[in-house]
């Protein structure tokens, strides 16, 4: 006989396998021992001026691999897009870029991209940060490979 606590875990179980709901994104999708971003600060810099986001007190700096490259239409597997994103403090008028608060990755697979968000001062997966977000803002940036930069400018 089943114990009551065990058949309330089956059926939640059963409930949200059949649910159609897809699984949250994988905040790392590594076994912790590749670290895609390591060096990313001698990478080539996209932008050399950061992109300031004031609703989010949030500047971001981005970076690309030495093996990201652009083939065809789209950036070929094994791609990396680093984006660094620091906090800013404004007073007044100005605005002054600070300390490092997370690296957003993306990394090209055969299948597409894989978004990441990093703790920069342990290496591990950011915590309270869905990636899903990322997914969600970049979905309509299909002409230039789901990236917001002209690929030919890369």
């Amino acid at each position: 006989m089943m114990k009551p606590l065990s058949a309330i875990f089956l059926i939640a179980g059963l409930l949200s396998a059949c649910s159609g709901l897809s699984p949250k994104a994988e905040p790392l999708g590594v076994d912790n021992t590749e670290r895609y971003e390591d060096g990313y600060q001698n990478w080539k810099r996209v932008n050399s001026e950061p992109v300031i986001r004031m609703g989010q007190k949030e500047a971001w700096y981005s970076f690309l691999s030495p093996q990201a490259r652009v083939e065809n239409t789209a950036f070929a597997p094994g791609s990396v897009l680093v984006k660094e994103v620091r906090h800013i403090q404004i007073q007044g008028e100005d605005v002054k870029v600070v300390g490092l608060k997370m690296l957003s990755l993306m990394v090209k697979e055969e299948q597409g991209w894989k978004y990441l968000a990093i703790d920069p001062a342990s290496g591990q997966p950011a915590q309270n940060v869905d990636t899903d977000g990322c997914l969600w803002c970049h979905e309509d940036r299909k002409n230039s490979d789901f990236t917001f930069r002209a690929l030919e400018s890369l």
